[in-house]
């Protein structure tokens, strides 16, 4: 009601610029699909990060160590999409939004960061809506008409058919988190795809769906900015898109969702969603793009030489002539064994590597991830002001040696967390394993 001025109506809620929460994470993922960064079923990492001082957090503040894309969408997992974004990056998603006419994004773009995925950016319903309707033509985007004497609006290709596919393939699934749990009371649910979102403070609640026929957006939420405890996407938006649906009555098309001729099909590792290695054992079907998705061998097996009491490894430089046998190890990345060994949960790693041997390993699988490299620290002058040191390592890392300013401070187990006091001023930080693998940051240190 236009006259209710207690309740804002003179606003325009279809043209109000409001966080999006979740909802660009579609087009993020096509993107990426897009750019051969991953498929369907690529393993991506769900383990506290901390990217220049920005740590993002699942919903549930809850971490899974390693999720596939498509379990990533669904359950809208926020620091698998941020870890997506940092590859594919931030001024390539931006082009794709302002392609798909979010006139918010062009304007702000220079203040955008990796949050934008999550919400930390302006949009309104009529233009994210119509970039969901491209994902029902096959990634095509077509501008919005109001009237039917409008002109045709011009066409852009967002994404592939191909990733629209997946997309909406992995959007139509029901059993996940953002289903409304009183569904069943529905007598015919519509078969529509579609994403939430909830903003941060639960200012924002979206849900938008689409099928063969119609896109439906629908946003709830206070025009002031005002939070509600209880409002998210799943529980109020979600019911509203699906009656909206309901009442615009059934598809006329009853096959509308069509795999594209392109789209081609492949056996991939169950754990990494990479092409099978030797030594993987569990397989799965996965979708891919020919000529475009990613092609590595999975390596998450990895055969080390052992003695035959499987107490010391070997490489081809210290293997002895005898008394030694091959085993298989689950090779995972230096972040994932951090979280494991920070949940407590363990897995069989390589024994230490026999003490004599002098070769040195430069593989590169160690990373420094506290401090950050180039950041300036602000410590108080009073107390004892130290800064914390943490790192990644590899699985047969047994020790690693921190130093900082070149001068040895300690060793510490894989995982340890090491406290230090920075001198004001610029300040290096080198941590080395048992192996011989090393990083180094710098850092700026000021004492107030």
């Amino acid at each position: 009601d236009p006259q209710d001025l207690d309740y804002q109506g003179q606003v325009d809620g279809v043209k109000a610029v409001r966080s999006p929460g979740s909802t660009l994470k579609p087009f993020l993922y096509g993107l990426a699909l897009d750019k051969g960064i991953l498929t369907r079923r690529t393993a991506i990492e769900d383990v506290p990060v901390n990217y220049d001082g920005y740590s993002p957090t699942n919903f549930d503040e809850r971490y899974d160590g390693l999720v596939t894309m498509s379990d990533a969408l669904a359950r809208s997992l926020n620091v698998p999409a941020v870890s997506t974004l940092a590859k594919v990056g931030i001024p390539t998603f931006l082009e794709l939004l302002r392609k798909g006419r979010l006139s918010t994004i062009q304007r702000d773009q220079k203040l955008l960061g990796l949050s934008v995925v999550l919400g930390g950016c302006g949009t309104r319903l009529d233009e994210l809506t119509a970039m969901y309707a491209s994902l029902a033509r096959g990634g095509q985007y077509v501008a919005p008409r109001w009237t039917r004497r409008d002109a045709l609006g011009d066409t852009t290709q967002l994404l592939s058919p191909e990733a629209s596919w997946i997309l909406t393939d992995i959007l139509l699934q029901r059993n996940r988190p953002d289903m409304p749990s009183n569904v069943h009371l529905t007598p015919s649910v519509p078969v529509v795809a579609w994403k939430t979102g909830t903003s941060y403070g639960r200012r924002d609640a979206w849900s938008i769906g689409y099928n063969a026929d119609y896109t439906v957006g629908v946003w709830v939420g206070n025009f002031t900015g005002v939070g509600v405890p209880d409002l998210s996407g799943s529980t109020v938006a979600t019911p509203l898109m699906f009656d909206i649906f309901s009442s615009l009555g059934r598809s006329g098309h009853d096959v509308w969702h069509q795999r594209p001729s392109r789209l081609d099909i492949r056996y991939v590792c169950s754990v990494t969603g990479n092409v099978p290695g030797d030594s993987c054992k569990d397989i799965v079907l996965d979708d891919f793009i020919p000529m475009i998705s990613p092609a590595l061998e999975c390596n998450h097996i990895r055969e080390v030489f052992v003695n035959s009491r499987g107490t010391v490894s070997y490489c081809t430089d210290c293997l002895p002539q005898r008394g030694w046998k091959r085993q298989l190890f689950i090779n995972l990345p230096p972040a994932i064994l951090t979280f494991l060994r920070d949940e407590h949960l363990r897995i069989a790693v390589p024994p230490p590597h026999e003490s004599s041997c002098t070769r040195i390993e430069r593989d590169g699988s160690i990373a420094i991830v506290s401090p950050t490299e180039g950041k300036e620290y602000i410590l108080e002058d009073e107390g004892e002001r130290r800064l914390l040191l943490q790192c990644h390592t590899s699985a047969d890392a047994t020790t690693v040696y921190w130093y900082l300013n070149d001068v040895f401070i300690t060793s510490a187990p894989p995982g340890g967390n090491v406290l230090v006091k920075p001198h004001a001023g610029n300040n290096t930080v080198t941590v080395t394993d048992n192996r011989g693998r090393s990083a180094t940051v710098s850092f700026t240190a000021t004492v107030w």
